[in-house]
């Protein structure tokens, strides 16, 4: 169930979910209107990496053309550590 609600699409199948023993005049729950965020959420949460992605990319360019040491975050030290062993 979880892979298609995040299509756009898919929240239209999640109307007669949401709305199914409402009366006309009722509004609809607040849950309904949260389906209809989640893919914009989805590609928000992937755009914002993706542009952290290229910053930091960035920045390891141009420090390296500065000269500067530079280390990755996740396996910088580990990395370090391991070429100075050999």
């Amino acid at each position: 169930m979880g892979c298609y609600m995040c299509s756009f699409f898919g929240n239209f199948l999640a109307i007669p979910l949401f709305a199914g023993g409402a009366e006309s005049g009722d509004a609809p729950p607040p849950l309904f209107f949260v389906t209809f965020l989640l893919p914009f959420v989805v590609m928000g949460a992937f755009f914002l990496g993706w542009f952290l992605w290229i910053v930091y990319g960035l920045v390891a360019a141009v420090l390296a053309l500065q000269g500067k040491d530079f280390r990755y975050f996740i396996i910088g030290n580990r990395l370090h550590s391991y070429l100075e062993a050999k």
